[in-house]
This record gives structure tokens, C-alpha cells and sequence, in this order.
């Protein structure tokens, strides 16, 4: 019988870097727990204890430690997906690369695919790409979870096996999906590419290293944002975190996540003004940071994805519909739905103004909050550099392909002088907008960035104009 026990373990030590916690977590052994009927009888006849119950709280506190409040040691790790699916964990702290290697595998062999997966993350959190990012980090401490799959992930077992039509592997990699809420979760069998011989054995191969790297420097930059909750956000503030809050409003509006109804969010996909500014921050870092991403992500979004309405089959072909710019469908506010418009707006300002991405960053973090749009960001861009406001209001406009109105703009950029003469450029009638001849030039824009989320949720709830 599996009981309920919460291992308690004392911390060693400090970190010989003080703001990156690293942990190393190997799976030991994949099982599927299960009862004898004598133990059936007692939980519920003598205890009055639905057995689903119990297992449905190991589950949760197993996970909440996990993501939350990792300790070193072994334990017992219950699955999200499948109730009775369990993993034994050993956690070690790690201090460089030759703890990892030491932990992976005993100083001897060579690493498994997967464990070459961990070491390059490992690597990468502790490169200059993700050290200069720390001035502008509001987290004391940014703890790290690398999960070590090797015993399971390349057995064709679970391809073999499957809960309720998903194959064991997905669930399995569900369980220990990169994330950043808490503590920043990776593991090794997220990275590994699973085809199939000529003799339709399994064949794996390893993610490409700029893949891993990548994801490394995105779920850290997730980490400079406060719109993920922390360990530490307290209970009156959680709901008006950013992914809680748009999680709770989509779930009530369309019974579904913030990512649309299969959980899962594209580059090129419509979200939602918060999950598209959420996940458009982090994927503008990888951009700075790889030629290579920023081609892909500007290539990936000269055409828009949309959801299909119907069941959720798994397969991108079924579940989307990929359209041109020129559908219906795409407006100005739709377009700045989608995280790699975001991030190659900002993309663009690192690159073609004088602030750079560290200018960027400043104005990030001026417009850093809870709940945040990219108006807020752009506002507060201006704001700081007024002397760049024409060219971003440019790239602004040639990102979403002309199709934001006088108004749009205006909202997004506040009350700018720069403004104006894009607008006089455009040749549209914009009541309420001075002419040119009539401005007054201010060297700031009149509305503080900082103010427009907290005077104004239209933008957030995504209400349709009046």
C-alpha cells in the first residue's frame, strides 16, 4: 500500500551562485502503484477513505513540492496524468558542470542523449547569454529542476502503452514540462526526438543544441517577468497574477486555457493580449540571442494560425487553420495576440534603435507588473527614449501589416508627437487627434506607461470596441 508521507529534507549549504539554485533529479524507477483488496476494504469500509481521493492528494503535494519547494533526498512523485503512475526521485544540489556529470553518471561512462540535453541547459543558465540578464531580475533566487529520464525514455514500453488514447511517453513528458511557475522545470526527455527505422523499430536523436539553449534562455526570461506567480506571491495577489488571472477568465468564458482550447500555444497562434505578452518577452531573448531563432520566428509568422472549432485531435494539420495576412479575420489587435509578433516588435526595437536590447529590458521593466500588455511596454519605451518613438511606432505598424487603426495606435503609443505624422502619412480621418500644424511636441508622452493597465482592463478582457 502506498502511503501518504511527506519527506521532509534540510537544505545544505549555499550555492556558490546565489541567484541560480540548481537541483538534479533522477528517476530511479517508473511504477505503477496499486492496492490489494484487504487494503481496499480498510480505506474505505474501516477508514471511510475513497482510495482516489488519497491518491489524487499524494498527487498534488507530491507535484506542489516538486514545482515549489524541492528538497534534496529520495521520494515518491505522482503523475498528473494517469492515477496510478508513480516515479522514485533522488535530488542532489549541483554547483558546476562536474557536479552534474558526477550525478548523471558516477564520474564514469558517457552521458545518455538526454543527460547531453541536461548538461547543455546547465550550461546555458550559467553562460554570459543568461548572466547579463540578472540586473534587471526582481527574484532574489531563481531555483532550477533538471529531471533525469534515462531509465525510461528510451524504452519503447511506453510508446506502447497507453491511458485513455495518450501513449505513456506524452504522459510522462507532461509531467516534467519545461515551465517557469515556481521553481523552473526541464527535462531530459523533452529534448529527445523519437522517429522510426526502416524495420519500424524506435529510432532517437537529440533536439539540436540551439534548440536547448533556446529553451533555456526562454524559461529563464519567464522568470524576470511578474506576471508568473512565485512561491512567495501571496494568496490576496495570486489571482491578479497575469497567467493565473487570464487562465481563470478564459476558463470562464470558453471552458479552456489562456493557450486556446488544446493547451498548447504557436508562435504564429492568436492568444490572448496577456499569454501573447507573457510568452513574446521570453521568446524575444532567444531572438537576441540566435540569428538563427529570429529568422525562424519572422519566417514562421508571415502566416497566422487559427484554431479550428471542434474536438482537440493532437494534430496541428486538424486542430489549425494557417491563413495569410490578408483574412478577414486578422486585425490589428489579433495580430498583436500572437507572441512572435510581440516578440519581433521588440526584436526590432533592440535592433533598430540606439536603446538596444538593453533599452528594451528598461522598459520592460518600467511597465513590469502583474498584469502587463505590450501597450504598456511600448508606452513605456517612449517614455524613456522619445528621441526612438517614430521608429518604433514605424515597426509597430509594419509588424501588424498597416491593419491597426488611427485609434489602435494611439492607444498603443499614448498621446507622442511622433505619432502624428505617421497618422497625417496614412491619410486617415482620426477624430479627436490634432493635426500636425496643431500639436504640441512634449519630449515625453502625456499618459504615464505605468498607468494605462491599472485605469483600464479593456484591453486585458479583450472586449470588443463600442
Amino acid at each position: 500500500m502506498l502511503f501518504l508521507v511527506l519527506l521532509i529534507g534540510v537544505p545544505v549549504g549555499g550555492s556558490a551562485d546565489d541567484h541560480l539554485e540548481v537541483m538534479y533529479q533522477k528517476v530511479q524507477q517508473v511504477a505503477f502503484l496499486h492496492r490489494e483488496q484487504w487494503q481496499e476494504f480498510i480505506l474505505r469500509r474501516v477508514l471511510r477513505i475513497d482510495p482516489a481521493t488519497l491518491d489524487f492528494a499524494h498527487m498534488a503535494l507530491s507535484q506542489a513540492e516538486m514545482r515549489a519547494f524541492p528538497l534534496p533526498g529520495e521520494r515518491w512523485i505522482r503523475s498528473t496524468g494517469h492515477p496510478r503512475l508513480a516515479y522514485r526521485v533522488k535530488r542532489v544540489r549541483i554547483r558546476s558542470p562536474q557536479d552534474l556529470q558526477q550525478a548523471m553518471m558516477g564520474g564514469a561512462g558517457p552521458l545518455t542523449r538526454g543527460q547531453s540535453a541536461l548538461m547543455t541547459l546547465y550550461q546555458t543558465l550559467t553562460s554570459e547569454a543568461v548572466t547579463r540578464l540578472r540586473p534587471f531580475a526582481y527574484r532574489r533566487k531563481v531555483q532550477v529542476m533538471l529531471t533525469d529520464l534515462s531509465v525510461i525514455e528510451e524504452s519503447p514500453v511506453i510508446d506502447q502503452i497507453t491511458h485513455q488514447g495518450r501513449p505513456l511517453r506524452a504522459i510522462i513528458s507532461l509531467d516534467f514540462w519545461p515551465m517557469a511557475v515556481g521553481v523552473i522545470q526541464f527535462s531530459s526527455i523533452y529534448f529527445l526526438q523519437v522517429g522510426r527505422a526502416p524495420d519500424g523499430s524506435p529510432q532517437f536523436s537529440l533536439c539540436p543544441p540551439a534548440f536547448i539553449r533556446s529553451n533555456a534562455i526562454h524559461e529563464y526570461a519567464h522568470t524576470l517577468d511578474r506576471m508568473l506567480p512565485t512561491v512567495r506571491t501571496p494568496l490576496k495577489d495570486l489571482i491578479f497574477t497575469g497567467f493565473v488571472f487570464d487562465s481563470i477568465l478564459s476558463y470562464l468564458q470558453e471552458r479552456g486555457s489562456c493557450y486556446g482550447k488544446d493547451m498548447a500555444h504557436y508562435l504564429n497562434e492568436p492568444t490572448t493580449p496577456l499569454a501573447a505578452s507573457l510568452e513574446g518577452w521570453a521568446i524575444f531573448h532567444e531572438m537576441i540571442d540566435s540569428d538563427e531563432v529570429a529568422a525562424h520566428v519572422r519566417h514562421t509568422i508571415e502566416r497566422l494560425a487559427f484554431e479550428r472549432p471542434g474536438p482537440v485531435t493532437g494534430s496541428f494539420a486538424s486542430d489549425y487553420e494557417v491563413v495569410g495576412w490578408d483574412d478577414p479575420r486578422v486585425t490589428g489587435p489579433v495580430a498583436l495576440r500572437v507572441e512572435g509578433v510581440q516578440a519581433t516588435i521588440l526584436y526590432r526595437l533592440a535592433q533598430e534603435t540606439t536603446a538596444g536590447w538593453q533599452g528594451v529590458c528598461g522598459a520592460f521593466g518600467l511597465a513590469n507588473r502583474n498584469l502587463r500588455l505590450i501597450r504598456d511596454v511600448l508606452r513605456a519605451f517612449v517614455h524613456l527614449f522619445p528621441d526612438q518613438a517614430a521608429t518604433a511606432i514605424r515597426i509597430v505598424d509594419e509588424e501588424t501589416h498597416g491593419k491597426l487603426t488611427d485609434h489602435e495606435l494611439v492607444d498603443l503609443f499614448g498621446d507622442s508627437s511622433a505619432l502624428l505624422p505617421l497618422l497625417a502619412a496614412r491619410g486617415r480621418t482620426t477624430p479627436g487627434v490634432c493635426s500636425v500644424e496643431e500639436a504640441v511636441s512634449p519630449s515625453t508622452p502625456l499618459v504615464d506607461p505605468r498607468s494605462s493597465v491599472q485605469t483600464s482592463l479593456e484591453g486585458i478582457l479583450d472586449l470588443p470596441a463600442e
